[in-house]
């Protein structure tokens, strides 16, 4: 893996490891079937054998209201980052890293 990029897992690894907290393979919302969910990957600087992946969502409205609720109530919310994406808004879960 390379520092700082974008990856797809294979979706073995989600029959590997199922868990109701993981983003889904292939989930469907609203009907409509989604690709497989996109990871953030970069190293841990204190151990430079782990990597973190931050799952990367295009659901924008529900994570942007859960952030700003989180900013309302402490001020701060460090579970969410909200950017752009190939120009698109996109919504970092930083709570669900792997």
């Amino acid at each position: 893996m390379t520092n700082g990029n974008f990856y797809l897992l294979e979706g073995e690894y989600f029959t590997k490891f199922k868990s109701e907290h993981l983003m889904k393979n292939k989930e469907c919302i609203d009907g409509v079937e989604h690709n497989r969910p996109c990871y953030y990957a970069f190293k841990d600087d204190e151990d430079n054998r782990i990597w973190w992946m931050i799952p990367v969502s295009s659901r924008i409205e529900k994570y942007e209201n859960q952030y700003n609720r989180s900013m309302q109530k402490y001020g701060l919310c460090d579970a969410i980052s909200l950017g752009y994406l190939k120009g698109n808004r996109t919504a970092f879960l930083l709570q669900n890293a792997l």
